[in-house]
């Protein structure tokens, strides 16, 4: 019995050949690419951490009380290409967490989501280019910074100083006695549990209503200035006051107003 003899030089054969080759490398496991890590998490004992630093190029950042021994970091990374970095360290009592994008790339974004959950007393100084801020239950002094993006606080919180390009900030549940928010777009709306008796509220907004609520018999001193629109306060401003508010407006509505008995929680803004 005679066997057709294979013809090498046959155009059909080569190609199937040469894919065949194609396919045993790409299923090869020295070729296989290992799959991108989506999500980082880290957990280091409650009691080590007093300090929280967060420095996002874009993506949300959510910030809670821890409810047990540990606190935690949950990083996920929704688009991060070749040229983001996350870092995650602790330094002593300090926890930090930076994204950043090599210098030369000049294409594509960083975005990632960062959760986190630390003692409730933990200084906070939150930063990102683009994305919401959220920080609840927690009592420490709170720094913040977003180009674009909304702002939720709900905590006792004795020192802010925020300041947001566009974005709405509702900071809720507040006995600080030391408060300085500016936005370039968007409005402000504080409410607080108690007032101090001594301290500073400064408010800016470009254009932004801002409405400022506190306890009915709260003592206060507070100037109110508008480029254009109302201002309004529910409370006599006594000169002799140890507790001023400062509000001013390039174009939106200013008010002073009484907090409603059982007042309940704002909304998140935003933050999934």
């Amino acid at each position: 019995m005679k066997f057709a003899r294979k013809n090498v030089n046959d155009p059909l054969h080569g190609f199937l050949y040469i894919m065949a080759l194609l396919c045993s490398a790409v299923n090869s496991p020295v070729m296989a690419a290992a799959p991108a890590v989506k999500v980082e998490q880290r957990s280091y004992p409650a009691d080590s951490v007093s300090a929280l630093e967060v420095r996002n190029t874009s993506g949300n950042v959510i910030v809670t009380r821890s409810t047990g021994a540990t606190a935690s970091v949950t990083a996920n990374k929704k688009d991060f290409g070749k040229d983001c970095h996350l870092l995650i360290d602790k330094k002593k009592s300090l926890l930090s967490i930076v994204v950043s994008k090599s210098k030369r790339s000049y294409f594509g974004t960083c975005n990632v989501e960062i959760v986190v959950t630390v003692p409730s007393s933990t200084a906070l100084d939150l930063r990102t280019g683009a994305g919401d801020i959220s920080a609840t239950n927690l009592n420490g002094g709170i720094t913040f910074r977003t180009g674009s993006g909304d702002v939720e606080l709900n905590g006792k919180f004795p020192k802010i100083d925020g300041r947001t390009g566009s974005g709405d900030v509702i900071a809720y549940d507040l006995i600080a006695e030391d408060v300085e928010i500016a936005t370039g777009s968007g409005d402000l709306k504080l409410t607080y549990f108690k007032v101090p008796v001594l301290g500073r509220v400064d408010l800016k907004t470009g254009s932004g209503d801002t409405i400022v609520s506190v306890p009915k018999g709260s003592k206060l001193r507070s100037s109110l200035v508008n480029g254009m629109g109302d201002v309004v306060s529910d409370l006599d401003s006594e000169p002799d006051a140890k507790f001023d508010v400062s509000a001013r407006s390039g174009s939106a509505s200013t008010r002073i107003s009484r907090t409603q008995l059982n007042p309940s929680p704002p909304s998140a803004c935003s933050v999934p």
